[in-house]
C-alpha cells in the first residue's frame, strides 16, 4: 500500500515563544519575544539564559522568535531589541 506526501508546516517563532512561557506562565497572553545576544562581542557576558533572561537596558540582540500577540502590534524578527520595545 503506498500513501500519498505527507508536508507539515512548524512555526518555529511561536515554539520558541511557547517555550519561554512555559517556564514562566505569566507571559502567557503578553506579547513576548526572543532575542539572540550576539555574544561574540567584547562587551557582551557569555551568560546562561536565566542571568540575562530580562535585560531591559543596554545593547540587545536581533528577534529570533516573536509571538501572535507582538506580531498584531508590528514586531517583526528583522528588528532589533530595542526596536521591538518601543513598539509594544
Amino acid at each position: 500500500m503506498t500513501y500519498p506526501p505527507v508536508v507539515g508546516f512548524i512555526d518555529m517563532d511561536c515554539f520558541y515563544v511557547a517555550v519561554e512561557r512555559a517556564r514562566d506562565p505569566r507571559l502567557v497572553g503578553k506579547p513576548c519575544a526572543v532575542v539572540q545576544y550576539n555574544t561574540s562581542d567584547r562587551n557582551s557576558p557569555d551568560l546562561p539564559a536565566e542571568a540575562n533572561r530580562w535585560r531591559t537596558s543596554g545593547q540587545m540582540g536581533g528577534i529570533i522568535a516573536v509571538s501572535y500577540e507582538a506580531r498584531a502590534r508590528g514586531v517583526t524578527r528583522q528588528m532589533m531589541g530595542p526596536e521591538a520595545r518601543k513598539v509594544c
